[in-house]
């Protein structure tokens, strides 16, 4: 902050005036009071689940996915998007860009 009291410019940063306080102890904490009925870092309890299972395939009960939508708010026009594909095989995406992505990139 700009010295109020410095005509000239050039006295330095200004820095507000402090006054001896003869009580302050630090800064602030908390009192610490014994508890008697701590018992320790909290844990929830464990219990058996004899229904849980894990899933080693949580993909292979999902239906194939005929169309994605995708939702864009931009405040650029010119910003468009071209040949979007999903599939968890890279043959079938090189196979897919060789078809369509590397005719539009040599041409």
């Amino acid at each position: 902050m700009e010295n109020p009291k410095c005509e000239a410019g050039n006295c330095g940063p200004w820095t507000p005036p402090q006054i001896p306080n003869p009580e302050y102890k630090g800064k602030w904490a908390p009192p610490l009071i014994d508890n008697p009925n701590y018992s320790g870092v909290w844990a929830p309890r464990k219990i058996e689940n004899p229904d849980f299972f894990e899933d080693a395939t949580p993909f292979a009960s999902l239906l194939p996915i005929s169309a994605v939508g995708i939702e864009m708010w931009t405040m650029t026009k010119d910003i468009m998007f071209d040949n979007i594909i999903l599939t968890d095989s890279k043959t079938t995406a090189d196979e897919w860009a060789a078809e369509s992505w590397n005719k539009k990139i040599t041409d």
